[in-house]
């Protein structure tokens, strides 16, 4: 996933750029409301990016894009691993949610699921409960502190809830990305390491450097306006 590092990068992150001039002006009142709906927003344009490239192409698991969103997920294992650390995701008692209590990336890999997703929006309500098969294939874990939930099984059938009526779903368990500030940081040229090193990815992964950064810069700025997930107190 690493080729290199290097000490300066000529491309620039503009979106990054962009985001931390919204969170740096919105007032403290709002400010929480404000990361929290950027989040949400990325994570909709990551799964939508998703859906398209693999209704115009074809299945991901037969094509380079495999699982893509979920490299934003691997990109911070990567850079703990760099640290010799070991990544944290945690198995915890299932925990109930509703499907919309958290902004869930969503890797929605086959064209066949999808178009047949399609015609059945707005008419049904998830309940993971109906089939066994959605129980036994649901895989979600909560991000922290970035506040997102990976879903690593079920992708299908939860894509389709979210554009209909809803329901409820499940987390197995989370991550706790939060080491990574203790040796990284996110700037406009890219992640960063604390002796101010640039991380060069693959090509591979270099679509998803970007979003992995924000949100990362995002998280940061949750725990540092104080905020508290009450469903995972980590």
């Amino acid at each position: 996933m690493f080729n290199c590092l290097k000490k300066t990068n000529t491309e620039e992150f503009t979106n990054f750029k962009k985001i931390k001039n919204i969170v740096g002006s919105a007032d403290s009142k709002v400010k929480l409301y404000v990361i929290e709906t950027l989040i949400r927003e990325i994570i909709s344009r990551r799964n939508y990016d998703e859906v398209i490239n693999t209704l115009l192409t074809k299945d991901s698991l037969h094509y380079e894009h495999e699982y893509a969103n979920e490299k934003i997920v691997l990109l911070y294992e990567e850079l703990l691993k760099r640290k010799f650390i070991d990544t944290t995701k945690i198995t915890t008692e299932r925990k109930e949610i509703n499907i919309n209590r958290y902004a869930l990336l969503l890797n929605p890999w086959n064209r066949t699921s999808i178009e047949g997703d399609i015609p059945r929006f707005k008419k049904e309500r998830f309940n993971y409960t109906l089939k066994p098969l959605y129980e036994i294939n649901l895989e979600n874990y909560y991000v922290y502190p970035m506040n997102f939930v990976n879903c690593e099984g079920g992708n299908h059938s939860q894509y389709s809830a979210l554009n209909s009526c809803g329901g409820q779903t499940f987390t197995r368990g989370f991550y706790d990305f939060s080491n990574l500030y203790e040796y990284y940081s996110f700037s406009e040229q890219g992640f960063i390491t604390n002796n101010g090193q640039l991380v060069v990815f693959d090509d591979l992964f270099k679509q998803y450097v970007e979003d992995a950064g924000i949100l990362f810069y995002l998280g940061k700025e949750l725990i540092k306006n104080g905020y508290v997930d009450f469903l995972y107190k980590i």
